[in-house]
């Protein structure tokens, strides 16, 4: 950028100002290290005429010690935080995109906005990083009850390929700082707050469900939750008063009806009791409605919006960083929806699930009185079922083919009402998927998992024979469909209506995504459900 000089920072060169707040600014900023190593980040610091502010400094650092147990794909990264003479900093995540607010703002100037399937995939992926971060445990694995309480379209950021962010958890609090938080002191945007968060009363991840159920409600009317002066805005966030979206879309799904309205519940006790809740509700809506949600589409979408000005900031960013700099900062730069190799998708703590029935699963040790139960998993090659277990047993994904040779063996421990589980889960190898096992093999299982790759039309019928030698080897037993690589939505070759007839005659049917992680740990919780049915009904 003309008369910006580059600023040495520590291990960091600052390049140019991006952004700033009332409390910090932002900064593009280059990480150097040993051969050649480069990597283009953000950093965030205290405003100059502000360092010296000690509440400030001291929210700053439980913003950046918060931050470091927020690893996800759904939420902005931190690298690093520190001290350089006066100035604190946080080394972040550098993203390449718009926030929600400058996008839907650009819809409407070129009036083309948001369509229902890209709205639906934008509050989907806000909903998982959020319910990661309201599950988050501490390194001794106590909960720390993290709320974020500024959950706003600005706070959402968007990639240019289709990447969805929660950002800013700078007025976030966990659970251990409560106390620091007077009553009646309000923190967050007035048009996104709940009732109890407009009173400056305790809140807590319900507030940040209600914030969600009102960005949905604007992406989908056009309009915002409330309108009018500021006292009026506070007095309407108070009780709850909003137009119902019913009246202002016609023709509404009424499913999707149903969950902007309980999210936007006054009462909190009335509201989803977890972020998985809700999602669990907007993806059936999603398979309703046959959409095929996807980062591609909503990249897409977003070149439209900007599409003028893309190549101008590309420019400018080869301008302050080097020509070969695009390759250097990350999967924002690249093609939509790029191979990864293995990533967690939570950090250490409890995992989460939503069974049929909507409970909440907590992943517990395992003890020597906890109820066992044997799984199996199957599916013909390629189906992605050992992709599936790894990603329920490790948390992990990997592009990359794993074969499986005879009989694969994990183990899971789980909390279920109560109930401590030890799941040992039997994945059965291919090619053929009938007599890949033996009855004497099968006898022990408890239930199975039957894998259906929606990317190849023969895997459904390969689904129904595998069912059908099972019950002749071993008796009808608790089983899920679990509809696999769901994330490959040009793909789907599996029929919709075949899958919804096979629902009607009781396959509980689960769509899954080994490279996302959605629907994994459900399918294996539903089944888990369905088991504890069977053997105590």
């Amino acid at each position: 950028m003309p008369g910006v000089t580059p600023k040495n920072f520590g291990k960091y060169l600052l390049l140019d100002p991006i952004g700033v707040g009332g409390m910090a600014e932002l900064f593009r900023a280059k990480m150097t290290g040993d051969e050649g190593f480069e990597k283009i980040i953000a950093i965030k610091k205290i405003l100059p005429h502000l360092v010296g502010e000690k509440n400030l400094i001291e929210a700053f650092i439980s913003e950046a010690r918060l931050a470091a147990f927020l690893q996800h794909d759904n939420i902005v990264r931190t690298y690093d935080f520190g001290r350089m003479g006066d100035d604190y900093f946080i080394a972040m995540e550098y993203l390449f995109g718009k926030n929600l607010r400058l996008a839907t703002d650009r819809a409407s100037e070129i009036s083309l906005p948001m369509s229902l399937v890209n709205v639906l995939f934008v509050i989907s992926q806000v909903l998982i990083g959020l319910e990661y971060a309201h599950e988050l445990s501490d390194f001794s694995g106590a909960p720390l009850g993290v709320v974020h309480r500024d959950i706003s379209p600005q706070n959402i950021f968007i990639t240019y390929n289709g990447q969805v962010k929660v950002i800013d958890f700078g007025v976030a609090k966990a659970k251990s700082q409560v106390n620091t938080t007077q009553y009646g002191v309000i923190k967050g945007k007035l048009a996104y707050m709940s009732p109890e968060q407009a009173y400056g009363a305790a809140v807590d991840h319900r507030s940040d469900i209600f914030a969600v159920g009102a960005i949905l409600y604007e992406l989908l009317s056009g309009q915002r939750l409330y309108s009018g002066e500021t006292m009026e805005i506070l007095e309407k966030a108070r009780n709850a008063q909003f137009t119902p979206l019913s009246d202002l879309v016609p023709g509404l799904h009424p499913k999707l009806g149903l969950v902007v309205k309980t999210a936007l519940a006054r009462d909190m006790s009335l509201r989803y009791d977890s972020c998985g809740l809700m999602l669990a509700d907007i993806e059936d809506v999603i398979w309703e409605l046959a959409f095929r949600p996807s980062s591609r589409g909503l990249a897409r979408y977003m070149k439209e919006l900007f599409g003028d000005v893309i190549p101008s900031e590309e420019a400018l960013l080869r301008d302050v960083m080097g020509a070969d700099s695009l390759s250097k900062i990350g999967p924002e730069f690249d093609e939509p929806e790029p191979e990864s190799d293995s990533r967690p998708l939570a950090a250490p703590g409890p995992e989460t699930a939503v069974t049929v029935k909507s409970r909440l699963i907590t992943k517990a040790p395992v003890i020597p009185s906890a109820i066992r139960k044997n799984i199996g998993i199957f599916g013909d090659v390629g189906a992605g079922k050992t992709s599936i277990l790894r990603r329920y047993t490790e948390n992990l994904f990997s592009g990359e083919y794993l074969p499986t040779v005879g009989v694969m063996v994990e183990k899971k421990p789980v909390n279920f009402e109560g109930k401590s589980l030890a799941l040992t889960l039997w994945d059965f190898s291919g090619p053929d998927p009938v007599h890949g096992f033996t009855p004497d093999k099968a006898k022990n299982l408890d239930g199975a998992i039957l894998v259906v790759d929606c990317t190849r039309a023969e895997s459904l019928q390969s689904a129904r024979m595998t069912k059908d030698a099972l019950d002749r080897a071993i008796g009808p037993k608790p089983f899920v469909c679990a509809v696999s690589k769901t994330d490959l939505t040009l793909q789907w070759a599996v029929e919709r209506k075949e899958l919804a007839e096979l629902e009607k005659s009781g396959w509980s049917i689960i769509r899954t995504s080994a490279k996302t992680g959605v629907g994994v740990t459900r399918a294996f919780m539903t089944l888990v459900e369905l088991i504890l049915q069977d053997q105590e009904g």
